[in-house]
C-alpha cells in the first residue's frame, strides 16, 4: 500500500516532535484528571502522546501508516516502554473491541481523516461508558495568528505558483473539524456529552532563520515540492514567505518565533 507519511517518518519526527510533544503534554494533564487505566492513541504518528501515555498507562497506539507504526514501536523499545502498536484505520478501528478503553486520544490526526463522523463513532464504540475523548486540532479560528498553519498552507497550495494567480483564500479547502463550533457539534452528534474546549498555544522557537527553514524543509509537506522545484528553490520561496510575514531584518542570524494555536477538546461517553 502507498504510505506517504510512513515513507518520511524521520523527516516527520525531526520536524514535528517538539510541537506535538508540547500539545501531547497538555493532553496528558487533562487525561490524568480522570480514572484511567487503558488508553488508545488514534493516529499516533511517531508517538509523541503514545510514549508519554505508555510510561503511565496501558496504552495501545494505532495509525493508518505502517511506517509510523514501525517508528513508534522502535522508539518504545529504545525507551523500554510497554506499548502495543499496530496499523488500524481510524474510521473503523475494526481491530478493537467495544468498550475496551478508558480514554481515546488523537493529537493532530483525527481532523485529517476523510470521514470524521465515522472516526468519532468508532472512538465512541471502543470507549467504556464514562470514558473520555481527548483530541487536538489546529484552531482555524485563529489562522491569522497561526503562523505554522499559514506557512503549511503556502507550501501546499501556493509554493512555486505565480502570486498574481493565487486563488482566493475562500477557495482553499479548509477542514471544518478545525473550527471550534463544528468540532463540538460533530462530537455531540456522535453521542458524547459534556464537551468542552481548551484553547492551547505554544510558540516554536528557533535559534535562527536557518533552523526555521530546516524545520519546514524537513516536513513531509515539503517533500513533493523539493522533488518538483529543487531544494534551493524551495528554500528561496520559504525565505520570501518569512519576509512576507515580517521576518526580514537579519533573518538568518536572529531567533525566529512562530506562534501555534490549537483546540484541545474533551468529551465524555
Amino acid at each position: 500500500m502507498d504510505d506517504p507519511w510512513g515513507d518520511h517518518t524521520e523527516e516527520y519526527d525531526k520536524a514535528y516532535s517538539e510541537m506535538t510533544t508540547k500539545y501531547s503534554s497538555d493532553v496528558m494533564e487533562e487525561v490524568e484528571r480522570f480514572q484511567v487505566n487503558k488508553v488508545l492513541d488514534i493516529g499516533c504518528g511517531t508517538g509523541a502522546f503514545a510514549l508519554l501515555s505508555a510510561a503511565k498507562y496501558n496504552t495501545v497506539a494505532t495509525d493508518i501508516s505502517p511506517g509510523m507504526i514501525r517508528k513508534v514501536t522502535q522508539k518504545a523499545k529504545e525507551l523500554n516502554l510497554p506499548l502495543e502498536a499496530f496499523v488500524c484505520d481510524a474510521q473503523t478501528l475494526d481491530k478493537l473491541q467495544d468498550g475496551s478503553f478508558d480514554a481515546a486520544v488523537s493529537v493532530f490526526a483525527l481532523f485529517l481523516v476523510p470521514d470524521k463522523s465515522a472516526a468519532l463513532k468508532s472512538a465512541f464504540r471502543v470507549l467504556r461508558q464514562g470514558g473520555i475523548l481527548a483530541m487536538v486540532s489546529f484552531n482555524a479560528d485563529t489562522d491569522v495568528q497561526n503562523q505554522i498553519v499559514e506557512i503549511a498552507t503556502y507550501i501546499q497550495f501556493y509554493m512555486g505558483k505565480d502570486p498574481s494567480k493565487y486563488p482566493d483564500q475562500a477557495d482553499i479547502p479548509k477542514n471544518p473539524c478545525m473550527f471550534e463550533n463544528t468540532l463540538v457539534e460533530l462530537v455531540i452528534e456522535t453521542g458524547f456529552f459534556a464537551a468542552q474546549v481548551v484553547k492551547e498555544n505554544h510558540d516554536l522557537v528557533f535559534d535562527n532563520g536557518q533552523e526555521a527553514i530546516n524545520f519546514f524543509i524537513s516536513s513531509p509537506f515539503c517533500i513533493g515540492r523539493i522533488a518538483e522545484l529543487g531544494k534551493d528553490k524551495v528554500t528561496d520561496l520559504l525565505v520570501l514567505k518569512f519576509a512576507d510575514m515580517g521576518f526580514k531584518d537579519n533573518f538568518w542570524n536572529t531567533p525566529v518565533v512562530l506562534a501555534t494555536h490549537a483546540l484541545l477538546l474533551l468529551a465524555t461517553k
